[in-house]
């Protein structure tokens, strides 16, 4: 019997992000080469439109701006557009996420192995986003980022709308904290199969920290928490010796990174490469461009 392989595309997926085999893996983590220097260790420290996939608490920090990237990463290729500005003291934002991949084989078992039939397929995933971050108080922000989600596989389709909360804690000069609750509403993807299958995404509950250790120098890191699996650490560190220059490196179970942004005004450079620690897969190159109103 023919089999399509089915999750063969979100396995792909999947190895850039915080689960493995999970259906709308894709989105669950933000676009952004700022992020992806530093290991993805964000939550508690994110000053770009990207807040809008991070933790949309942070929108209250961001200047008026837009952001854009694209990228090739374990053969699949991504992108991404965001813009976020103000409306009095609530940071509001919008952005768009696209994922595709090609070359995903089709199989029929044979003497119960699977044999390729040469044909194949392709996986598409795309979101958009809608998020507004508030201030409660001085030192304490929270957010909700909507997002209406779609997925294509060999003929069929599934969306999901979902949303996730966030909120970020200024403790004192040196140190801020921040939780995001991502898929807080967990999207429900129902394909157009026949059987109508229901793939449901994960909760992950994703706290984090960063700490001013000396005149521009941060650290920052943050656990990955899903029901039943084992938790992800990821850590990052940056360096700012100069207004227009920041230096960062990262790490987390998948992958070792370093970036670098540059900040000539209006204009916004941000550049990370990434080593994947999964043999087999190339490294990663993300170039990201902002541009401040």
């Amino acid at each position: 019997m023919k089999i399509k392989s089915f999750l063969s595309g979100l396995l792909i997926l999947a190895f850039p992000f915080c689960s493995f085999a999970n259906s709308g893996a894709a989105f669950e983590s933000g676009p952004s080469a700022r992020a992806s220097g530093l290991g993805q260790s964000v939550v508690a420290d994110i000053s770009d439109s990207s807040a809008i996939f991070w933790n949309p608490a942070g929108l209250v920090h961001v200047v008026s701006g837009i952001g854009a990237l694209r990228y090739r990463a374990f053969e699949t290729d991504y992108t991404a557009v965001q813009v976020a500005g103000a409306i009095g003291n609530i940071g509001i934002g919008a952005g768009y996420l696209g994922a595709s991949v090609g070359g995903i084989q089709y199989s029929s078992r044979v003497d119960g192995r699977a044999v390729s039939t040469g044909e194949i397929d392709s996986y598409g995933a795309s979101g958009w986003y809608l998020a507004a971050g508030i201030p409660v108080m001085d030192t304490v922000s929270v957010g909700v980022s909507a997002k209406m989600l779609s997925q294509q596989l060999g003929g069929f389709s599934a969306n999901g709308i979902g949303a996730d909360l966030g909120a970020q804690f200024k403790v004192n000069s040196w140190c801020r904290v921040g939780v995001l609750l991502q898929n807080a509403i967990a999207p429900q993807f129902k394909w157009t199969t026949e059987s109508g299958a229901v793939d449901p995404m994960i909760l992950n509950v994703i706290p984090g920290v960063a700490l001013n250790v000396a005149d521009g120098l941060t650290v920052m890191s943050q656990a990955v928490l899903q029901d039943s699996r084992p938790a992800m650490v990821q850590w990052g560190v940056e360096w700012v010796p100069m207004s227009v220059l920041a230096l960062r490196v990262g790490h987390n179970s998948r992958e070792l990174s370093v970036g670098t942004g540059i900040k000539l005004m209006p204009l916004t450079l941000d550049f990370a490469w990434s080593s994947t620690l999964v043999d087999g897969l190339d490294d990663t190159y993300r170039i990201g461009v902002g541009y401040g109103f």
